[in-house]
């Protein structure tokens, strides 16, 4: 690896990371949300395949951050590195036909499988995907968020072990510190080999009832409820050479502020409605009428599609999807089981409404509420486990103290298109009294107005004035992937 020169500079954290890989060839990377743990796995990869070591990748993803690598792979993967990529989605027959065409046709480029995990668990007899994934025989096995095969039974967990047998190289990337979960680490190392969790009597791997009676301590009512945990010192000599945990606080040389795009693809019904009304200012959507007589009102309605919300001639608020509400929750849940706080800004009431019942909530901040409700939902979110996630209008102005002390993660649903107030809602968090780098993430709906919203704040410049000027930037590409 002494060769491999990264295409974008790594932070310390991330070197030191992408050495203790080379040398182990396996691992997990327990990096806190916001440290950049897939630029390491996306170098390692590099590196083997320039040392003729490894040539096939397979990622297993959560289904709503299967965009995230596309993304990613385009901004690290060096550029001299010619490669084929596949980011599977639609029906088993066309994830497998698309595997299929990849093993077949003999390239020697760096080939990239991204699939969601739910698509491995078995459905059918043949096992249809397995049995194209063992023919793909990646060298490189990765699991983005494997914390999503923590339960040992679950079907998802059992492909994933299946996956993890034949791979020379496998990768562990997770935001979920160790913390006290100490039961999770059973399914997730088995991944990378069932003999971390030798039994030490029968000299075989454990089995999953074996490991939780050996290190956990059950009792209460039915006897299965835990209660604590035993023979922690023969566990931590078991895992610790196989995990490297990085948290927020300790890398010195993160920036103030990381910002982190999510793309969100709408369903194919939500992009042809809204690509429809993007040219014309009028559609039909369930019975619905949706009009913009005029050019700003034709931008409000299409940010407000955005987000999954529009409002209809009568004024009745329609459903037009849930694809960008469910990006959120994929990735509010990645933030929670890592145990960090996390403030929303949206910039409609629907979302907002939404957002909360997703979140399990009742902490929202609209713009003119009360000086007294604002600081008694700062207090509870400052002092509260019961909810992690505060929900904010993203056009407020209302100063807001104390969030800092709490919480270095926010989340952009969707953005008020004032320069002034979105600088307003970054200051919630990096001001005075942050101890640690603040990340931001934006979820933005690929080719839509999500992204001259975010071009008009980039430039300083009157969102308002650049569509009245010129009406054509809002409408949305005609050749799509969508």
């Amino acid at each position: 690896m002494t060769k491999y020169r990264p295409r974008t500079k790594p932070f310390n954290h991330q070197r030191r990371a992408l050495i203790w890989l080379w040398k182990n060839g396996n691992g997990g990377l327990f990096f806190e949300p916001g440290t950049g743990k897939t630029k390491v796995a996306i170098d390692f990869s590099a590196a083997l395949y320039l040392q003729r070591e490894a040539q096939r990748v397979l990622v297993l993803s959560p289904i709503n951050a299967l965009g995230v690598w596309e993304d990613q792979v385009a901004l690290h993967l060096p550029e001299q590195i010619e490669r084929q990529m596949e980011v599977l989605e639609g029906s088993i027959a066309e994830k497998t036909a698309r595997i299929q065409k990849m093993v077949s046709n003999g390239s020697s480029s760096l080939q990239m499988v991204v699939v969601n995990y739910d698509a491995i668990i078995r459905r059918d007899q043949e096992w249809a995907i397995m049995d194209v994934l063992s023919a793909f025989d990646a060298d490189i096995l990765i699991l983005d968020e494997s914390h999503y095969v923590k339960n040992a039974t679950a079907k998802r967990s059992l492909a994933a072990h299946k996956l993890g047998t034949k791979a020379r190289h496998v990768l562990l990337l997770t935001g979920t510190p160790i913390g006290n979960k100490y039961l999770d680490l059973y399914s997730q190392l088995k991944v990378i080999d069932p003999m971390i969790w030798r039994d030490p009597y029968k000299g075989d791997a454990m089995s999953w009832t074996r490991f939780r009676y050996m290190y956990g301590v059950w009792g209460g009512r039915t006897g299965y409820e835990l209660r604590g945990y035993q023979n922690l010192d023969d566990l931590r000599a078991r895992y610790k050479p196989y995990v490297m945990t990085v948290r927020k606080r300790a890398c010195l040389d993160l920036p103030k502020e990381t910002d982190v795009n999510i793309p969100v693809k709408m369903s194919q019904h939500a992009w042809e409605v809204y690509s429809i009304f993007s040219e014309t200012g009028y559609v039909v959507h369930r019975t619905h009428e949706i009009e913009a007589p005029i050019v700003l009102t034709k931008l409000l309605r299409l940010r407000q599609m955005t987000g999954g919300w529009v409002h209809d001639t009568s004024g009745q608020i329609l459903e037009l999807h849930r694809d960008k509400l469910n990006v959120l929750g994929s990735l509010l849940a990645d933030l929670e089981s890592a145990e960090r706080k996390v403030l929303v800004f949206a910039a409609f009431v629907a979302e907002m409404e939404a957002i909360c019942e997703l979140a399990r909530t009742d902490l929202l901040i609209r713009g003119g509420v009360s000086d007294a409700r604002r600081r008694s939902v700062v207090r509870e979110f400052q002092r509260t486990l019961r909810s992690q996630v505060l929900v904010l209008h993203a056009g407020s102005a209302e100063a807001l103290d104390g969030l800092q002390s709490v919480c270095s993660d926010a989340i952009f649903f969707s953005k008020d298109h004032s320069w002034i107030k979105y600088q307003q809602s970054r200051g919630r968090l990096v001001r005075s009294g942050q101890e640690d780098p603040v990340t931001f993430y934006h979820l933005t709906v690929k080719g839509s107005v999500d992204n001259l919203v975010d071009q008009a704040l980039r430039e300083k410049k009157n969102l308002e004035r650049m569509v009245m000027d010129d009406p054509d930037l809002m409408i949305a590409p005609q050749t799509s992937e969508y």
